[in-house]
């Protein structure tokens, strides 16, 4: 997964400035380690879905973003390649990233009792280490080899938001969100026994809202949470992405929001099935609030 934008050299923002930008993980700071290693940090992303590249790679790329792009540079640690496929990556304040295992075409370089390690590479070493373990009642099996898939960084509170799909088969839905504080280390569930893929914080119409897609069916959920992160209320179902797009039956893998306010949502085909490390199956979904009918209305689709 690509972290094409743009590491943020201003640390100090503070919460209120978090509540104007709506979506709550625009802190990224500019990890040191990016200068040693002869990076340009203005040219610089972090991505775990190259092709033919087991792990993370710092690239530096004559335009981020820009997929077709010449690549100038790419770094690897070798700590960043021996935890195997890794998925979705976080970056705080400081410039430290929390990584998630990602089993891809096989389960030889990922272990199923990893699944649930979430991995940090430290801001000024760049090195990469096993940082906290989400519990797991069940091991992935061979239906569901997955574990985490899903991860945001909330700034406003430093705690790390993340979903688990570890343990659950056909007939058993064992998943859940959890929260970890970044200081503490301290890791509390939010949902219990629901397969969630993606998620993201928002905040919409002054509530913190936290916006969750099925790994089961094509639906996006929505939970209120208060100022720590807990919850308000129940998980609510908000709409279903079923028929749209090329192929109809995408899941939501992940939620984000633009600078005008539109959901924007990244969708492929998953089956609880290996794949190979590509996104070229991904399409991306615009949607847009109406606040007369209280809800979300289908703008775009790419």
């Amino acid at each position: 997964m690509k972290q094409p934008i743009y590491y943020l050299i201003l640390f100090c923002l503070c919460s209120f400035q978090f509540e104007l930008l709506g979506q709550l993980d625009q802190c990224k700071g500019l990890p040191p380690y990016f200068l040693k290693k002869g990076i340009n940090p203005q040219k610089a992303y972090l991505s775990t879905s190259e092709k033919f590249l087991v792990g993370m790679a710092l690239i530096e790329s004559e335009q981020p973003g820009n997929p077709n792009a010449k690549i100038i540079k790419v770094i690897q640690d070798s700590s960043w390649t021996d935890k195997g496929f890794l998925g979705a990556i976080c970056t705080d304040q400081s410039g430290n990233s929390y990584v998630l295992p990602s089993a891809k075409v096989n389960l030889l370089k990922n272990p199923l009792e990893k699944q649930n390690t979430i991995y940090k590479v430290d801001a000024n070493s760049g090195l990469m280490n096993a940082y906290v373990q989400i519990p797991m009642d069940v091991l992935p099996g061979s239906f569901n080899p997955f574990g985490l898939l899903g991860s945001f960084y909330d700034c406003s509170t430093s705690q790390l938001i993340v979903s688990t799909v570890a343990g659950s088969s056909e007939k058993r839905e064992i998943g859940k969100v959890c929260k970890i504080d970044i200081k503490t280390k301290e890791i509390t569930t939010l949902i219990d026994h629901k397969d969630i893929y993606g998620l993201a914080l928002h905040i919409h119409q002054g509530k913190r809202i936290l916006y969750l897609s099925s790994a089961r069916a094509s639906k996006l959920y929505s939970l209120e949470l208060d100022e720590r992160n807990n919850p308000v209320g129940r998980l609510k179902e908000g709409f279903s992405i079923s028929g749209l797009g090329p192929r109809g039956d995408d899941k939501i893998r992940k939620i984000r929001f633009t600078s005008d306010g539109k959901m924007q949502l990244f969708t492929v085909l998953f089956y609880y099935n290996l794949t190979s490390p590509s996104e070229e199956q991904q399409n991306q979904m615009y949607f847009v609030y109406n606040p007369f009918k209280k809800n979300w209305k289908l703008s775009g689709i790419e």
